[in-house]
């Protein structure tokens, strides 16, 4: 499992990468290849992980701020906890980085942003993290994966039963009807995070339909020197 922080032992190959961007986040519909994407890549560089899921876990059963405590039931009944209480708990987090002189040179997200709100926090964190002021941004890069509806939907399924097949578990809602939900919502998202991105982030789209080293091959052109 990636954790908050994700970090690599020095190698002749973290030499040759130089980022183009301070900020790049991973985004797609499920099943696209990015979180594969993400791997190949903190494999190549030291890099900072942030799992949003992952940060919260590592925060919430620790805290006694009421806040945290609503949140951490939330978490534990199995409800979405707001876009909101979720940012203010990631800006603490990321100030504390930044204070404590934690920052890397490139903070990665994964599939994250989901909505144009979510993409308004990323710009938010993104100048927390590498101590810039109101009026300015670091580079931000979105690698979007895409994929038809049709193959994100079968690579989901056929993921899932793959797992099923050797004994592990899959996700509980990695059914049929599941997973067109799922996709559907991102798909309706993407117009608007269009939108969002404006001026503020570069976006990079990278066709998913591919072999995984062709589209790693890509993606490294285009976001690194």
């Amino acid at each position: 499992m990636l954790h908050p922080t994700h970090s690599n032992p020095t190698n002749s190959v973290k030499k040759v990468l130089k980022p183009k961007y301070k900020v790049i986040a991973l985004t797609g519909p499920q099943g696209s290849g990015k979180t594969t994407q993400l791997k190949l890549i903190l494999d190549k560089i030291d890099a900072e992980f942030a799992s949003v899921g992952d940060i919260l876990r590592s925060i919430l059963p620790y805290s006694d701020k009421p806040e945290h405590q609503e949140a951490r039931e939330m978490m534990y009944s199995g409800v979405l906890i707001p876009d909101e209480l979720t940012f203010e708990i990631l800006k603490d987090y990321f100030k504390k980085k930044q204070e404590n002189g934690e920052t890397k040179e490139v903070l990665f997200f994964d599939g994250f942003p989901r909505t144009a709100l979510q993409a308004e926090h990323l710009y938010e964190l993104a100048r927390i993290y590498h101590g810039h002021d109101a009026d300015s941004l670091p580079p931000i890069a979105i690698a979007r994966m895409t994929l038809e509806h049709g193959h994100a939907k079968k690579r989901c399924l056929d993921r899932a039963e793959s797992l099923r097949k050797a004994g592990k578990e899959a996700r509980v809602d990695d059914t049929d009807e599941a997973i067109t939900k799922r996709l559907g919502i991102y798909f309706d998202s993407v117009p608007h995070l269009n939108k969002a991105f404006e001026g503020k982030a570069h976006l990079h789209e990278f066709e998913g339909n591919r072999d995984v080293h062709e589209v790693h091959a890509d993606v490294l052109e285009r976001l690194f020197e």
